[in-house]
Formats: structure tokens, C-alpha cells, sequence
């Protein structure tokens, strides 16, 4: 995928600002920060940045994908994301983590994709599989690696979307609830609050469905270290 949004950015126009060549000395991209690459690129360094599509480009398109029904679309809107990436360096503040800048370019990317396909503003399709164990936890449901897709369909059916990014985003890629609340442009104790109603509908979804949801709940706290 590296090499087709490679030759997609060297013929997108127009540029914001005026490449500038690579210097001749030998430079190992791999042992720079995020933010030094960040720097480079905004000096017009192609190279720098194809090390950032390189680190970056399979979290993006799995954060995408989990939105999306077709492969091909995700990959699509993948592409376009770090397009506009690379016209848009200038723009980005290193006050901000560079993962964080490309989820919220994702999202809003993603956002116009459906906007622009009202027929695929509809729900997907519910989640027709069973759990072998009814009294496992949807963390442990999770961590299953033969249900791990269809454990984020059945969260995709029952939360909403600023709820779904903010669990994947915590849960899926790691990141701090700082960086979260910088995704989705809310604040730290929104977005705390924002993941543990996901959580409490989450838990409520999965006890009240199986035989055993006379058990009690399992206590939610909204507090996460950040």
C-alpha cells in the first residue's frame, strides 16, 4: 500500500509548499521520532514522509476498516487519508502527536465518505454469531482471536459512532485518552465519560443477551489512566 500512496502523492497537486531534495548524506529514517519526521517532511522531504506512511499506514487502515463493508474502500479511503496528509504537513502542530493528527484526518475522512454514499449510512449487518461461553466478559470475548471481528460488529451495532472510535482508539491502537480527546475534538472528561456509557451499554448488551444475566454486572469505572 506504501508504494501506490507513494506515486498517488507525487502526482497530486497542488502542493502547499516546494520540495526541497533530500540531502545527499545518508540518513536512517527508521531511528527518527514522529515529530522529527514530521519536520523533515514539512521541508519538503518525500522521504521522511514515506517513513511515516511506512509506521503508520496499517493502524489507519484497520481504524478505517472497521468502519467500512469493503476492503477496497477502506484502502481507498487509506490512500486519500495520507494524501491529504502530505498537502496538509504544514498545517500540522507538533504540539499534537502525529498518530493522533492522522486519526482525526481518518475520521473526518471517513465522515465525508459517507456523507457523500447515503446508502451506506445504514447499520451494519447484526452480529449473528454466538459465544461459546455466555459467562465471558466482552474484554474476554475480545482478546479471542476467532472472535475478535465479530466482537467489533456487535460493538458497531451497539454504540454509537463518536462511542465506536473512542473504544477502538483506546482499546485497538493504544492511544492516551489525551490523544482521544484530541481525535475527536472533545475534552479529556467528555471523552471519559464518553467510553465508559460505551462500556456500560457494552456490558448491559452482553448480560442482558445470555442466560446468565441474573449475574451482576461487573462495576464500570469511568476514571482510565491517561
Amino acid at each position: 500500500m506504501c508504494g501506490s500512496i507513494t506515486r498517488l502523492t507525487k502526482r497530486s497537486t497542488p502542493w502547499t509548499h516546494t520540495f526541497k531534495k533530500d540531502q545527499p548524506m545518508t540518513v536512517d529514517w527508521t531511528t527518527l521520532s514522529d515529530h522529527q519526521l514530521a519536520s523533515r517532511s514539512q521541508e519538503g522531504s518525500l522521504k521522511a514522509f514515506e517513513e511515516l506512511v511506512a509506521r503508520h499506514e496499517q493502524s489507519i487502515y484497520r481504524f478505517i476498516a472497521s468502519k467500512t463493508k469493503r476492503t477496497e474502500d477502506a484502502k481507498d479511503l487509506t490512500q486519500e487519508v495520507f494524501i491529504r496528509a502530505w498537502q496538509r504537513i504544514d498545517r500540522f502542530s507538533p504540539q499534537y502527536p502525529f498518530a493522533a493528527w492522522l486519526f482525526t484526518l481518518a475520521r473526518n475522512n471517513t465522515v465525508s465518505y459517507f456523507r457523500k454514499s447515503a446508502s451506506q449510512l445504514q447499520h451494519l449487518d447484526h452480529y449473528s454469531g454466538q459465544q461459546e461461553d455466555p459467562t465471558e466478559t466482552p474484554v474476554q470475548t475480545l482478546e479471542r482471536s476467532d472472535q475478535h471481528e465479530n466482537f467489533w460488529q456487535t460493538v458497531k451495532d451497539q454504540v454509537t459512532e463518536d462511542q465506536l472510535d473512542a473504544l477502538w482508539l483506546v482499546y485497538q491502537e493504544n492511544l492516551s485518552l489525551k490523544e482521544v480527546a484530541a481525535v475527536l475534538d472533545r475534552s479529556l472528561s467528555s471523552t471519559k465519560v464518553l467510553i465508559h456509557r460505551a462500556r456500560k451499554r457494552l456490558l448491559r448488551h452482553f448480560t442482558t443477551d445470555s442466560p446468565t444475566s441474573s449475574h451482576p454486572t461487573p462495576s464500570v469505572s469511568a476514571s482510565q489512566p491517561s
